[in-house]
């Protein structure tokens, strides 16, 4: 299913026509190797440099990093209303260009499109800006992205309202503020309770935490989710220490 997985992707691309991805094209018979066609994607060079890139030049800049949340909620916005999923967001896969804070998208093999809902999913994304579901459920469609820019959009507001955050959480290129750790239980994270501690991110940081440990599907979207809406109920306790005696989940590798 891969040529088909491919052509789906490079039609739905081709009518939406956005600056969120690139020109991006499938060629059955693109190349040719020992006199045998081959299919190839060509795909338009990306300007700028990755998000990851972005964030460890800038994450101690005063107000380097104000125009990303809101780029963040405006993608949301988009994959939503075009009911389109890119399937691995996160910093290496975003590109960030200017000053402006515009980002573009790259790496199509994981996206869902309504043509290709019968195939599943190709992959599970990068395990620290997913739902800890994601393994075990793997879903597919237009909705998988909405955990992962839940993530992100915290994880930039947090830095920006205290850039010594980085240092704090032990920030690196691919992972922003957050690990898959502190998804699987936020009352023990050291994380969450810093977040719990300032008070322009604690209602979100409580809301997130319920994010993390109701199943997957019950995810809203970034916007639903800024407005406190469709917060998945159940009370997480989540308080300026992490809870003691309880279990660490330990370090989960890439």
């Amino acid at each position: 299913g891969l040529e088909r997985r491919y052509q789906a992707i490079a039609h739905r691309l081709a009518q939406l026509k956005s600056p969120y991805f690139l020109d991006f094209e499938f060629q059955p018979q693109g190349i040719r190797v020992d006199g045998a066609a081959y299919p190839i994607v060509k795909m338009a060079w990306a300007q700028g440099v990755t998000l990851g890139e972005f964030l460890e030049d800038n994450h101690g800049k005063k107000g380097a990093l104000a125009s990303l949340p809101g780029s963040l909620l405006a993608l949301s916005k988009f994959l939503e209303a075009e009911r389109v999923a890119h399937g691995d967001i996160q910093t290496g896969n975003m590109m960030v260009s200017g000053t402006s804070g515009a980002i573009q998208l790259i790496d199509y093999d994981g996206m869902f499109v309504e043509g290709i809902r019968d195939l599943g999913s190709s992959e599970l994304g990068h395990i620290n800006f997913q739902h800890p579901d994601r393994k075990s459920k793997n879903p597919f469609g237009p909705t998988m992205d909405r955990f992962s820019l839940i993530a992100l959009w915290l994880a930039l507001k947090a830095l920006d309202e205290d850039p010594a955050l980085w240092g704090k959480t032990n920030s690196e290129m691919d992972a922003i503020v957050f690990r898959a750790s502190d998804f699987i239980d936020p009352s023990s994270s050291a994380v969450f309770s810093e977040l719990m501690r300032k008070p322009a991110l604690a209602t979100h940081a409580q809301n997130f935490a319920a994010v993390c440990r109701a199943p997957t599907e019950k995810t809203p979207s970034l916007e639903d989710f800024l407005a406190g809406k469709n917060i998945p109920a159940g009370a997480i306790q989540i308080s300026v220490k992490p809870l003691e005696g309880r279990p660490k989940p330990g370090y989960l590798g890439v």
